[in-house]
């Protein structure tokens, strides 16, 4: 994983060894080349993992990557694992530190071995079979069929046809996939550049969806929090599909009570029923809901309640990331996932 350096490049890593956080200017000004050629030079030690920088612009900051977790080239454990498996680990591993900085593939899989002490070919393995295993839940368009979850979570009183998502929310042993990590630090960060790449890992498998179900309309599950930059409006603008639109609205009562912070399902219904208002009352006969994340399904099947006009209508769901229960283990007892 170690690149061949150019002297500038090298003169580079040693003054932000011997400094600490260097901003750009601080190097354009130590070395008398231009702010060009500097950001060229350190894109290439980002890219060859020799430095990583924090913050964004105007205050950016280089660091040096700390080689005791990063230096995977003479970890003999690496060299036994299997080639398959590496490929897998580092087209999708992610390890997202404490301090907001993203280790990506074989180094990011070698880093969270060593902070837990874990042997690296033997958790390789247990990624590869985990990995499978989630997989292997998917449908030939590369969703997760979630209708069974629906049916045995709402018995009589479902009012959604089915529910799809783009990936796992959570995996045992490894907890939060790389895309329900992506998707929560891009709320939190209101992160337009990165909601874009994680609606694009969709795209492809939403319009197979859309085809197969011939949607004649589309909603949107509106978010409870007030943020400057929604997720949720991210994600309609960047899908752009052409289909009516259902209006959908959450109601802010005195206090507002996120579904993220109740744990029980009743909760999460009634705080649905009291919360959504559809005031389109349109007959369509196959529509489609979109949301960033089903837990529950509580309001995604409220909202679907709420839309329905008689039984001959099809509703189904959409959303990037799912819970596991109730489709990994049809056995387990019905459990929330809570968002941070």
């Amino acid at each position: 994983m170690h690149m061949n350096l150019s002297q500038t490049k090298k003169d580079i890593v040693e003054y932000i060894t011997s400094h600490g956080d260097v901003s750009v200017k601080q190097l354009v000004d130590s070395f008398g080349i231009s702010k060009q050629a500097m950001h060229r030079h350190l894109n290439e030690l980002v890219d060859g993992n020799q430095i990583y920088k924090i913050g964004r612009p105007p205050k950016v900051f280089y660091k040096i990557k700390k080689t005791d977790n990063l230096d995977i080239a003479g970890k003999g454990e690496v060299k036994k694992i299997d080639t398959d498996i590496l490929t897998l680990i580092q087209n999708n591993f992610q390890l997202l530190n404490p301090d907001g900085t993203k280790l990506m593939g074989i180094i990011g899989f070698v880093a969270w071995c060593n902070q837990r002490n874990f042997s690296i070919d033997e958790y390789a393995i247990k990624y590869s079979e985990i990995y499978q295993n989630y997989e292997s839940h998917k449908d030939e368009n590369g969703l997760v069929d979630a209708r069974k979850k629906i049916r045995d979570t709402f018995l009589s009183d479902t009012s959604l046809d089915g529910i799809y998502y783009r990936e796992f929310a959570t995996w045992e042993i490894f907890g939060k996939t790389k895309m329900y990590e992506n998707l929560l630090y891009a709320k939190q960060t209101e992160d337009r550049i990165l909601i874009k790449e994680i609606v694009a890992d969709s795209k492809d498998q939403l319009a197979n969806l859309i085809k197969k179900y011939n949607f004649e309309a589309v909603g949107y599950i509106p978010p409870a929090v007030p943020r400057q930059i929604q997720l949720m409006k991210e994600i309609e603008k960047s899908y752009n599909l052409n289909l009516p639109k259902i209006t959908i609205t959450k109601i802010r009562n005195d206090v507002i009570v996120p579904q993220k912070t109740l744990k029980k399902l009743e909760d999460r219904i009634v705080n649905a029923d009291s919360t959504f208002v559809v005031a389109d009352k349109k007959r369509y006969s196959n529509i489609l809901l979109i949301d960033d994340f089903v837990g529950s399904g509580a309001s995604m099947n409220e909202v679907a309640k709420k839309i329905r006009i008689n039984d001959d209508q099809k509703i189904y769901g959409f959303a990037l990331c799912g819970s596991p229960n109730g489709v990994i283990n049809d056995s387990k007892k019905f459990e929330v996932i809570n968002e941070p």
